[in-house]
């Protein structure tokens, strides 16, 4: 799934966009970096929602 492109918009709201729309997370990056396949580079930031959850498994 490609959703759109959020400018000026605080990072804390695109996480609770992100969490409403259950996604993985977020992908930002500098307007004029380039993508390099294969390559990370530092213009590009990747910020994961994770959720976990703590059991007690008894038998």
């Amino acid at each position: 799934m490609i959703t759109p492109a959020y400018r000026d918009v605080d990072p804390e709201e695109l996480l609770t966009i992100a969490r409403k729309q259950e996604l993985e997370g977020l992908i930002a990056k500098a307007v004029r970096s380039r993508h390099l396949p294969g390559e990370r580079s530092r213009h590009w930031i990747k910020r994961p929602l994770i959720n976990t959850l703590e059991v007690l498994v008894c038998g």
